[in-house]
């Protein structure tokens, strides 16, 4: 065997045991529904029957803000920080790869008070 022919398989092997690890299965995904609407409940676990998401990867929250938009400060406290509660509850931090939102979420967050006095980056626009 050339020298060639063992970079061109060990490229090829390396190539394809980075592919398996960088790949997301159904258990490396957490969703995230609006437990007080219904039909972010309903995507939600529909979402997960067809992906094939584990049960215990599925969290409902309470108490998410109405609207489109929301404050970093509020995303954080409302959204964020009880996500990753979970997380940790169900011992998933060290799977989890992606967090997939249903919808009855706002989409928008507005950073204009942690950016202040600074300037946005190109691929920041107001809210992010």
């Amino acid at each position: 065997m050339t020298t060639l022919t063992k970079l061109l398989i060990a490229a090829a092997l390396a190539a394809a045991s980075w592919n398996a690890y960088a790949a997301l299965g159904p258990e490396n995904v957490l969703i995230v529904a609006n437990a007080s609407d219904a039909t972010s409940v309903r995507i939600a676990r529909e979402y997960a029957v067809l992906r094939q998401v584990p049960a215990g990867n599925l969290v409902m929250l309470r108490n998410v803000p109405a609207g489109t938009t929301i404050s970093l400060k509020d995303f954080r406290s409302t959204i964020l920080s009880p996500i990753l509660t979970e997380m940790r509850a169900r011992r998933l931090t060290r799977q989890i790869g992606c967090i997939a939102y249903s919808s009855g979420f706002p989409y928008a967050v507005d950073v204009s008070a942690a950016m202040a006095g600074r300037q946005f980056p190109r691929y920041i626009t107001q809210p992010a």
